[in-house]
């Protein structure tokens, strides 16, 4: 956990108007300003171990731990939170999803975000998954220690103030030999894409849902077709309850929301 005091301007909102003059881009601890409100950033990850290749589900959660409200942007939303990432002996560096076609910034449009208030001792959490690279790859590729981090920009009118949460350790086993075959189609069909972004691709591909439910139903022992499964209901779900499912996923969603995790 990281806890950095917080300069109250007024009293809806976050100046930070007595920041540090220097303007230091990143603080690991805490962030001196004027006033003394507290916010607390935390990182913890679902489980301490995980096989080759299965996504990492992380939960920031950030937390006002003053007696004032606080407004600033404290969900973990493109733009205002990166999720960094590093192997023993080596550097952090940001972790980048598989950019997606249609995505607002190679369009040309610019996505306002707008600050929320957290109360005071009220938290926002993120649910954050790490699935593959830009390039599509899987996330874990090698057995081993990964070390995460998450680096946020909460202040609104001082966006090149970062601060930093605690680091979160796994461990990285290598794919079990019952589940070798099971994780080359993961890999190798890019099924990580529905778990790193289900909703886009529901959206946009119905070929690739239909791929997803089949490999689902051929390794029902499977986690990395368990984690197939969860996010692919997920975003189904939303898309039957918004009216906008097809008949064909209708069923899917049908077929894989009542489908017990049947172990590894």
């Amino acid at each position: 956990m990281r806890i950095v005091p917080w300069c109250m301007a007024l009293a809806l909102c976050a100046e930070l108007a007595h920041a540090r003059p220097d303007g230091a881009s990143r603080q690991e601890g805490a962030i001196y300003s004027g006033e003394g409100s507290v916010l607390t950033v935390t990182l913890t990850a679902e489980r301490p171990a995980y096989y080759v290749g299965e996504p990492v589900r992380l939960m920031l959660v950030v937390r006002n731990e003053s007696e004032k409200p606080l407004a600033g942007f404290f969900a973990a939303v493109r733009g205002k939170a990166a999720i960094h990432w590093r192997r023993p002996g080596g550097s952090f560096a940001r972790w980048i999803a598989r950019a997606k076609e249609g995505d607002g910034r190679r369009a040309g449009i610019n996505i306002v975000r707008t600050p929320v208030v957290l109360e005071a001792n009220q938290e926002q959490t993120s649910r954050l998954t790490v699935a593959t690279h830009g390039d599509g790859r899987v996330a874990l590729e090698h057995p081993g220690q990964y070390e995460f981090k998450v680096i946020t920009h909460p202040a609104p009118r001082n966006p090149d103030l970062a601060v930093e949460s605690n680091t979160v350790v796994i461990r990285v086993d290598p794919v079990p030999d019952s589940q070798r075959q099971a994780f080359a189609e993961y890999a190798e069909s890019g099924l990580g894409a529905i778990v790193q972004s289900a909703g886009w691709v529901a959206e946009r591909n119905p070929a690739a849902v239909r791929a997803a439910a089949a490999f689902v139903d051929r390794y029902p022992h499977s986690p990395y077709a368990e984690e197939v499964r969860k996010e692919l209901v997920r975003a189904l779900r939303v898309r039957v309850l918004q009216n906008r499912a097809s008949k064909e996923e209708r069923g899917i969603y049908e077929t894989l929301k009542d489908a017990e995790p049947q172990g590894q």
